[in-house]
């Protein structure tokens, strides 16, 4: 059985951290979540919403994913750049960074 932390809300599936506390502008708020790979934020979500403090039926309107392993958002190509010589000397760049 799940242990429960100090305020009674059970554990994420993996490892997950809330970067900056919540701005709670209620009924939205925004958070920002450093996790270990395989964490399921929309678990997440619907775990503090289940819990008893917040009995609420929230739910997640928008996820953005700002880092994946080495890479982030900086490291994007973006769309208007998508022609098959800029991908192809992209995912060149993306390799050699993943080897070293």
């Amino acid at each position: 059985e799940e242990q429960l932390d100090k305020r009674g809300i059970s554990p994420a599936r993996h490892l997950a951290m809330v970067r900056e506390p919540p701005n709670l502008e209620l009924p939205a708020f925004a958070l920002d979540v450093e996790c270990s790979g395989g964490t399921y934020i929309r678990s997440l979500i619907a775990d503090m919403a289940r819990h008893e403090a917040a009995g609420s039926c929230a739910h997640m309107t928008r996820l953005e994913r700002t880092q994946q392993g080495p890479f982030g958002l900086h490291d994007c190509l973006h769309l208007s750049q998508w022609t098959f010589d800029s991908i192809c000397a992209h995912t060149s760049q993306c390799t050699a960074a993943c080897r070293a």
